[in-house]
């Protein structure tokens, strides 16, 4: 009888013990095979993917804090574009690419004992993405919060959701102006598909450090864009140009729905769907029409949404903006050259037209040369075999295209 409860004894410590060893071999593993993120997950917006759509949502996580740590780094990768936002204030925005590294942020002043909000904008030109974020404690290295299945996805932009003051989840629906919103679809810890296992960390300064908290600058009222000289056509008033008379180097705030001098309480609400718009920024006037010169990147504006903040800094002077109805005001929210260097920020340079690369060479008769869609001046991009893959249109673009071919003397091209 002792030797059965003695052997029943023991294999219950065994057991214990073999829970434990497991429980921090699959720790050591997340960490390890996730990287820097632990067991944080990729996450998006339940959508019907055989549907190329274009979407834009709210990824929102609440946690509580009994004693913010004086040190925090937040980790975030976002597929295509991301605009992070914590209790309220804006941290940073990425967008990526193959290979690209985590955004690393320093939000310990940001955090406030007891509740916590955690939101992201994401954003997507054909519906597919993924959302990766983290955030640790930088002093014990513990895992604060990170993505995965308990986060709520929102279709549609509501100020109190930004500002935290909305509540969140099904159970609050009924005292809730945002609705219960939805659970967010989990792609599963890195690595895993296209993405592969993210890479270490990438240092960025907070977005109030990086524009120094300056007031965003104005572009003067818009003008109608005509993509040809001699059209006869009237352009269609969703062609806006805005011309900021010298080179400004930051990112790009367009406000649908608002233009300088109206008086915002007369402004009607926005539309409760969501609205998309190519961009071209160029360093002179563009005629996408006229040079095939391909778009800068795609406007996906959130339903309900007042503002649309790009989500890499820019260079440029000029900024086309086709698909939105006007009025419509732009800004730009200027970044210190120095914090932006000291970082090692990318600043996407303005294209040049019309004398692109494609205008060139139909000039000299040569094809021209191919890169990376949507980025002038890269390195071709080799597919199978060595041959050059075509460059696929998203559904914005077909949108837009459309637009274009109303006007006389571009109806019927093949190269827009």
């Amino acid at each position: 009888m002792r030797r059965r409860w003695i052997t029943a004894l023991a294999g219950a410590f065994a057991a214990v013990v073999g829970l434990t060893l497991a429980a921090g071999g699959w720790r050591w593993a997340a960490t390890r095979w996730g990287g820097p993120t632990g067991t944080a997950q990729w996450i998006w917006v339940a959508h019907d993917r055989r549907q190329a759509q274009p979407v834009a949502f709210y990824a929102v996580r609440d946690f509580t804090l009994a004693a913010p740590p004086a040190r925090a780094r937040l980790l975030a990768l976002g597929d295509q574009e991301y605009v992070l936002f914590l209790n309220g204030k804006r941290v940073g925005a990425g967008s990526w690419r193959q290979g690209a590294r985590l955004d690393e942020y320093q939000v310990g002043e940001l955090l406030r004992p007891g509740s916590n909000r955690l939101l992201a904008e994401l954003r997507s030109d054909d519906g597919a993405g993924g959302f990766l974020a983290s955030l640790v404690d930088a002093t014990s290295g513990r895992a604060l919060v990170g993505t995965d299945g308990s986060w709520r996805t929102f279709r549609r932009h509501r100020l109190g959701l930004l500002r935290g003051w909305l509540p969140l989840g099904p159970r609050l629906a009924a005292v809730s102006a945002a609705g219960p919103g939805e659970a967010a679809f989990t792609w599963g810890r890195p690595p895993i598909g296209h993405w592969g296992r993210v890479v270490p960390a990438w240092p960025r300064p907070l977005f109030a450090e990086l524009t120094a908290a300056r007031q965003p600058l104005p572009a003067p009222p818009a003008a109608l864009y005509h993509p040809l000289p001699a059209a006869v056509t009237a352009a269609d008033r969703s062609m806006l140009l805005f011309d900021w008379g010298r080179e400004v180097t930051g990112y790009l705030a367009l406000e649908p729905g608002f233009e300088p001098g109206m008086d915002p309480d007369l402004v009607p609400p926005p539309p409760d769907r969501q609205r998309t718009a190519l961009l071209w920024t160029c360093d002179a006037p563009p005629r996408p029409a006229a040079t095939g010169a391909a778009p800068s990147g795609a406007v996906v504006l959130m339903a309900s949404a007042r503002q649309w903040l790009d989500a890499r800094p820019r260079r440029f002077r000029y900024a086309l903006v086709i698909g939105f109805e006007r009025p419509l005001a732009a800004r730009v929210y200027a970044i210190d050259p120095a914090v932006a260097a000291r970082f090692g920020m990318d600043v996407a340079a303005a294209a040049s037209e019309p004398a692109s690369a494609a205008a060139a060479a139909g000039a000299a008769g040569a094809a021209a040369p191919t890169g990376r869609p949507g980025v002038p001046g890269s390195s071709p991009v080799r597919g199978a075999f060595g041959l050059t893959p075509p460059r696929l249109r998203t559904p914005v673009e077909d949108e837009v295209r459309r637009k274009l071919e109303r006007l006389e003397g571009v109806a019927g091209r093949k190269d827009l």
